[in-house]
């Protein structure tokens, strides 16, 4: 799994072709105090369901977007 706030990642695997990991949480909540944001990620993980997944996590809520066919997990 990786926890980012870089955009770069999305686009190397959904544009660029390169192999995804197990799940990216792109994190979109610059404006949030950390303790909320880590709130916000520690209730997503415990949920579950982001596995092949990149999954936007914004102040108004998530939305995920499964990987395309053939971005292999390394």
């Amino acid at each position: 799994m990786l926890i980012t706030g870089d955009s770069d990642f999305g686009d190397l695997i959904f544009n660029g072709g390169m192999p995804s990991p197990n799940a990216i949480l792109y994190v979109r909540l610059a404006h949030l105090l950390v303790e909320l944001t880590a709130d916000r990620l520690l209730a997503l993980v415990e949920r579950g369901g982001f596995e092949g997944h990149i999954t936007t996590i914004t102040k108004d809520g998530e939305r995920s977007k499964p990987f395309p066919a053939g971005a292999y997990h390394v």
